[in-house]
């Protein structure tokens, strides 16, 4: 009797999320068996050179500008407010002459 696919013998039928699986068992054996008995320590990466076109650059140059718009706005704001505190503080030392 064969089945849809014409083969007599469905376990010829490949299974290729078992062949996966199975791929990714020896795969988590292997970096296990890497890793065992090595301390973990911080690799250090020493860049030299990158490689970027002029107009990438300009790009990029243009979006950190606009990234760093919210971030002026935060520190004007806290700026504003050590200043209206220790403004205070000074102009009204003076005026009492503390």
């Amino acid at each position: 009797m064969t089945n849809k696919l014409g083969s007599a013998n469905p376990d010829r039928i490949p299974n290729p999320k078992k062949k996966v699986d199975d791929n990714f068992k020896k795969v988590l054996k292997i970096i296990k068996k890497d890793n065992e008995g090595k301390p973990k320590k911080n690799q250090e990466v020493k860049v030299i050179d990158f490689n970027m076109s002029f107009g990438s650059m300009v790009l990029f140059m243009v979006k950190w500008v606009i990234a760093s718009i919210p971030a002026m706005i935060i520190l004007f704001i806290l700026f504003a407010i050590l200043v209206s505190i220790f403004g205070t503080a000074i102009v009204t030392s003076f005026k009492y002459n503390i």
